[in-house]
C-alpha cells in the first residue's frame, strides 16, 4: 500500500501477545473470586460474565460502582487487585511481533509502546515478552489517571521525534481507547482483531479505525515493507 509512516505506537495486551489465551481467564477467575470473598452478591455474577465478553474489567467495575448496582468500593477494590495480580511466570509474544518490530527499526521507523494498567504488572509483562529493548519509548498509563491518556502519550511520542501526526500509526485492539484517541489526533489508526474487543461496535465515528488487521505483521503491508 505504501503509506508514509514515520512512527508507530502500539498497545500491549491482545495486540502483541494473546492475552486471553495466555492468562486472561485466570485473571478474571481470580478477580471474581476476590469480589465474592469480599461480599459480591451472587445475582450479579451472570451479568458481569455477559459484560466481560466485550467490556474491559475496569469499565465493569465503574458500571458496578454506579446506580442501580452501587457495589461497595471495598468489593470493587478487591476485584481490581485480583485482576491485576502478579501471579504469572512466563509470557510469549505472538510469533510475528519481534520480526515486525525489527523490520520497522531497520527502515528507520520510530516505535513506542503505550499500555494502560497497573504499571508494575505491565512492565513485568514487557520484560517477560522480550520487548524491553524493542521500542524507542515506553509509556504506562494508570487506570485511574484523569489527566494522562494514551492520546497524551501518542502526542508526546510524535513531538519527541518531530513526527507529523498523519505519519504516526496507532495499533491496538480497543476502539474505545487507542483507536479513538489516535483518531482524535488525526493519526493513522489500525485495529487488530484479537481479544474480546474485536466484536465491539463503534459508538461514534472516532471509534472507527482506518484499517483492520488480523496479525501485527500486516502493518508492514500498509507501509510497503517487504513487498
Amino acid at each position: 500500500m505504501g503509506l508514509k509512516i514515520s512512527g508507530l505506537c502500539s498497545d500491549l495486551d491482545s495486540t502483541l501477545y494473546d492475552y486471553g489465551e495466555q492468562f486472561g481467564a485466570y485473571d478474571y477467575t481470580l478477580a471474581m473470586r476476590s469480589m465474592e470473598d469480599a461480599g459480591l452478591e451472587n445475582r450479579l455474577l451472570s451479568e458481569i460474565d455477559k459484560l466481560y465478553t466485550t467490556t474491559s474489567f475496569l469499565e465493569i467495575l465503574k458500571i458496578l460502582e454506579a446506580k442501580p448496582y452501587s457495589v461497595n468500593r471495598a468489593i470493587l477494590k478487591a476485584g481490581y487487585y485480583g485482576y491485576n495480580n502478579l501471579n504469572f511466570a512466563s509470557l510469549n509474544p505472538s510469533p510475528d511481533v519481534i520480526p515486525t518490530l525489527e523490520a520497522l527499526k531497520n527502515c528507520g521507523i520510530k516505535t513506542s509502546l503505550v499500555s494502560t494498567g497497573y504499571e508494575e504488572r505491565q512492565k513485568r509483562k514487557v520484560k517477560m515478552l522480550g520487548l524491553d529493548s524493542q521500542f524507542d519509548e515506553f509509556y504506562y498509563v494508570s487506570d485511574f489517571s484523569q489527566k494522562i491518556t494514551k492520546g497524551c502519550c501518542f502526542k508526546r511520542f510524535a513531538d519527541n521525534h518531530g513526527l507529523p501526526h498523519n505519519e504516526v500509526m496507532v495499533v491496538g485492539d480497543n476502539i474505545t481507547k487507542e483507536i479513538k484517541e489516535g483518531n482524535e489526533l488525526d493519526m493513522v489508526t489500525v485495529q487488530i482483531l484479537k481479544g474480546r474487543y474485536r466484536n465491539r461496535e463503534p459508538r461514534n465515528p472516532l471509534e472507527i479505525p482506518d484499517y483492520k488487521i488480523g496479525a501485527f505483521s500486516e502493518v508492514l503491508e500498509f507501509i510497503g515493507i517487504g513487498n
